[in-house]
């Protein structure tokens, strides 16, 4: 087994376990349940490992973690609701996290070994890819909110502070791409010329 199917392996256990252990301790003293934050938690962890165990580690455990803040701390324990920057701040991290991912699926299967494509063009992957996400995210926020009557929309308001978080995010997380890039191509320049 490859070291990072190893990191993502123990990674995948740890977040199971704990989400398990705390689930279990919820129900022994009393506390309600929501049985939909289980299953999602419960079964993204599963899920992730089963469709993205061969991601490199950095994004596997990025993927994790920002489930673990959406979902278990967001909606279990309700820091939507006591934080009222909390949204907010997940949804910019989020278009980082996404604009850092197109990344890293663009070189891994859209570019065959070796294929140079301008920066420009896989900056512009990773731009859009985040604001698309973001808008996707809405969308799929939306049909919930209608199809079983959840809340997850407050207002016109919350949805385009979400749009614009996850947009400015993925500026962020571009940004980082083409700096990181820059960076690279500079230390490549220095190699060859020695």
């Amino acid at each position: 087994m490859k070291k990072e199917n190893r990191i993502n392996l123990v990674a995948s256990i740890v977040f199971f376990l704990f989400y398990v252990v705390w689930f279990l301790v919820d129900a022994l003293i009393g506390n309600p349940i929501a049985m939909d934050s289980v299953l999602l938690l419960l079964g993204a962890n599963v899920l992730y490992f089963v469709a993205l165990r061969s991601f490199d580690s950095v994004y596997y455990l990025g993927i994790l973690i920002f489930t673990f803040l959406a979902q278990f701390l967001g909606s279990y324990l309700h820091f939507y609701a006591r934080f009222s920057l909390y949204d907010l701040i997940l949804h910019t991290s989020s278009g980082v996290l996404l604009a850092l991912l197109a990344h890293y699926l663009f070189g891994r299967f859209v570019l065959k070994s070796g294929e140079q494509v301008p920066l420009r063009v896989t900056l512009l992957v990773c731009l859009l890819f985040a604001i698309a996400s973001a808008a996707v995210w809405e969308i799929w926020e939306f049909s919930g909110d209608m199809l079983f009557g959840r809340q997850a929309q407050g207002s016109l308001i919350d949805t385009m502070t979400d749009i614009i978080g996850g947009s400015c995010g993925g500026i962020a997380g571009t940004l980082i791409v083409w700096l990181t890039s820059r960076k690279n191509a500079k230390k490549h320049d220095v190699t060859r010329q020695s």
